[in-house]
């Protein structure tokens, strides 16, 4: 896996587990089903690198933005375009 020191996404490919195929300075590389590979994904983008010698050793994970509401129902879709038309649309039913 590699990862982007400035966005922190994160690449893999299977037939490179600890390798940065790309040979560029801008990622670490964070060898394939590590603890630190695991947590990299659990977490991601909610993380801020822990970095010892210029070498990343860990992360430590931030605090996540609350879950959006869910979706209005059906129900309350219909109950809503009720309300804005005075019931006048008999196509809803």
């Amino acid at each position: 896996m590699i990862v982007d020191k400035q966005t922190k996404g994160y690449q893999q490919q299977s037939h490179r587990p600890a390798e940065n195929w790309l040979n560029d300075e801008e990622y670490f590389l964070v060898p394939d089903g590590t603890e630190l590979a695991d947590q990299i994904i659990e977490h991601y983008p909610y993380f801020d690198f822990v970095i010892e010698d210029g070498e990343l050793v860990g992360i430590t994970p931030t605090e996540r933005p609350p879950d959006p509401p869910p979706p209005p129902t059906l129900e309350e879709i219909r109950a809503a375009l009720e309300i804005l038309t005075g019931g006048k649309d008999d196509e809803l039913d």
